[in-house]
This record gives C-alpha cells, structure tokens and sequence, in this order.
C-alpha cells in the first residue's frame, strides 16, 4: 500500500488551491493502476497539518510506502520535489 501525503506548498499562500488540486491528481491517477493500493485523500490530509515522521505515519496508514512532494514558488514553470520513502527503517 502507498500513502501520497498532502502536497507541501513552499510558494505564495494564495498558491494552496493547486498544492490541494495536485495531490487530489496525483492521488486520483495512483488510484486508477489496479496493481497499486493507494490510500484516500480523506485518511491522508489530516497530515498536512501534524508534525510526524514517515514511519509513524507509515504505521498509523498501515502503509509501506510513502511519496511526499513539495512545491517550491513559481519560477519560470512548475518546478516540484518528489522524495519516495519506505515506510519502515
């Protein structure tokens, strides 16, 4: 199973609406690969808001994989960073 956590947006704050939109995407094309099990949007965003390491996440999700990406500002075109983690050391 694979968590997408909740797009970070680096950017303006006005900027939030396409984080949001980019995760629910993300997490929407994951969810169409039938060899994929990905976890809903509704379980995962209570993390845009806490504080908690990938595993403690990994292991409240029941995951064992986790992608996070984070949006820095806008600069001549979308630029983002992915970084793909194990749930468990």
């Amino acid at each position: 199973m694979l968590a997408v956590l909740p797009f970070e947006n680096l950017g303006a704050p006005e900027d939030e609406y396409f984080a949001d939109g980019m995760t629910e995407e993300i997490i929407s094309r994951l969810s169409a690969i039938q060899s994929i099990g990905v976890i809903s949007r509704t379980s995962v965003y209570k993390y845009k808001s806490e504080q908690k390491t990938i595993p403690e996440i990994a292991e409240e999700l029941g995951v064992q994989y986790i992608l996070e990406i984070s949006k820095p500002g806008y600069v001549e075109g979308f630029n983002q960073f992915h970084r793909f983690f194990s749930g468990h050391n």
